[in-house]
């Protein structure tokens, strides 16, 4: 069994499947933004869908993680919106995103007392950074809607 998982891991290094497959960055950009799409238009399935595999090629993509994320609190699965917001807290800790999303979901799933964690500290993060000026606006609604939970 050994000898078969080393094989496999083995091919995964030495080969990534990106590369066996042919695939370039062009190819995940233009995926990406017809996930965007998708998602803006409703189409949820097939943008959770889209996104998801964009996750399984690119795992460390924070933009991919993003668009999971947000798919998976529109498709009503707060837990995977959780997981991924996770991934993007410990990529970009930086960034107010993953905190932002990660308190959506703690709210989606009844959590109200981590929600407020994690939505100030996404305010925390948007206000030290005047890029992030719209996550701090949206972070501070969803913290009034936690606050009445």
């Amino acid at each position: 069994m050994d000898d078969i998982l080393g094989e496999i891991q083995r091919q995964l290094v030495d080969h990534p499947i990106i590369d066996r497959l042919g695939l370039t960055e062009a190819h995940f950009s233009i995926n990406y933004n017809r996930a965007m799409e998708k998602l803006a238009a409703g189409d949820i399935a097939a943008a959770f869908r889209d996104f998801g595999t964009l996750v399984l090629l690119s795992p460390m993509s924070v933009q991919y993680q993003l668009g999971l994320a947000q798919a998976a609190l529109q498709a009503n699965a707060p837990e995977l919106a959780m997981q991924a917001a996770a991934v993007i807290i410990g990529l970009a800790p930086d960034r107010p995103e993953g905190f932002l999303l990660s308190g959506q979901a703690c709210l989606a799933m009844g959590e109200p007392a981590l929600a407020r964690e994690d939505l100030t500290d996404a305010i925390a993060l948007a206000d030290a950074h005047p890029r992030f000026a719209a996550i701090g606006k949206i972070a501070r609604q969803t913290l009034i809607a936690a606050e009445s939970a």
